[in-house]
């Protein structure tokens, strides 16, 4: 699973599905993806671009939600004492 190289989308760095077969997907850096289970037809690409697009931010949300509850159980600095 190497990656091409001159690959990456020089338009956007925006990493975009390019092939989906019954058993393995690509992206357009060139990084190809088994599926965790062989799908009995392949979906059509812009099905699985939508899925995978749908995915990805549901990931990237609970990845922020989680940050933002690390970030507030965090104990607040002790206070040096004065004496």
């Amino acid at each position: 699973m190497s990656r091409p190289k001159g690959s990456q989308n020089k338009d956007s760095n925006e990493v975009k599905v390019v092939r989906v077969t019954k058993t393995e997907f690509e992206l357009s850096d060139g990084r190809i993806y088994q599926h965790p289970f062989e799908f009995t037809e392949a979906p059509t690409l812009q099905a699985f671009r939508q899925h995978y697009c749908n995915a990805k931010a549901m990931v990237l949300d609970l990845m922020a939600k989680q940050d933002q509850a690390v970030a507030k159980a965090k104990p607040d600095k002790p206070k040096e004492k004065n004496e």
